[in-house]
């Protein structure tokens, strides 16, 4: 039986303030990294990635790109603000670890 303490999995938020350069607004490489990035963490993509450009809102989001790719073991998204420098990266997993060392 397992216990209802036990870990279930893994949240990892990034804000990534003074964010800058091409990746803010390249739809295409973004588009690239959510598909490959799944395997090379040794999780599986259940769609394909999705990555649009979101227009200007209000003062505090003057628009970038949200992208998003559902795993099996949960999701991963990103929005990018070039004109603040920011960028925001959600990850889920209900894995019991992240292996964050580079390889």
């Amino acid at each position: 039986m397992t216990s209802q303490y036990e870990p279930f999995g893994v949240h990892l938020m990034i804000d990534g303030y003074s964010a800058a350069g091409p990746l803010m607004t390249d739809a295409k490489a973004l588009h690239r990294l959510l598909d490959t990035l799944p395997g090379e963490m040794g999780m599986h993509a259940i769609c394909t990635p999705v990555v649009v450009e979101v227009g200007p809102n209000c003062h505090k989001d003057p628009g970038g790109l949200s992208g998003f790719v559902m795993i099996a073991e949960s999701h991963i998204s990103f929005h990018t603000f070039p004109g603040r420098g920011f960028v925001t990266i959600d990850l889920y997993t209900c894995q019991t670890g992240i292996d964050r060392r580079a390889t």
